[in-house]
């Protein structure tokens, strides 16, 4: 049985690692990254069915546009309420940390990219 994919990704938690070990070991599913609109990983297709007008909306019809049999491996900086509707509630996972721990990861982060 093909299952669907949703990773939401969480800053600062270990997501990128999870991200390419998802898309090495799922080969056969077709991969969506939603990092927003502006940023260069969001793929094309998201870009454009999501991120084409004034405010972001997913369409009514995004499975139809998207989904070619292969099954998915959608993945991002998403909240799971923006694609909830599109898959089954077990499609959905994400990886968590330890909440102070994270935050110093963040501010270390934030304070050597912008100072």
């Amino acid at each position: 049985m093909r299952r669907d994919l949703v990773f939401l990704h969480i800053p600062k938690t270990g997501g990128t690692a999870v991200r390419n070990a998802l898309v090495k070991a799922l080969p056969d599913r077709r991969v969506l990254l939603d990092y927003g609109p502006q940023a260069d990983e969001t793929s094309p297709e998201i870009k454009a069915l999501v991120y084409a007008g004034e405010t972001p909306v997913v369409p009514e019809d995004f499975r139809r546009k998207v989904d070619d049999g292969r099954g998915i491996l959608l993945v991002g900086h998403i909240r799971a309420r923006k694609y909830w509707r599109h898959f089954h509630a077990e499609s959905f996972v994400t990886v968590l940390r330890d909440p102070v721990e994270r935050l110093i990861s963040e501010y270390t982060h934030l304070a050597r990219r912008q100072g």
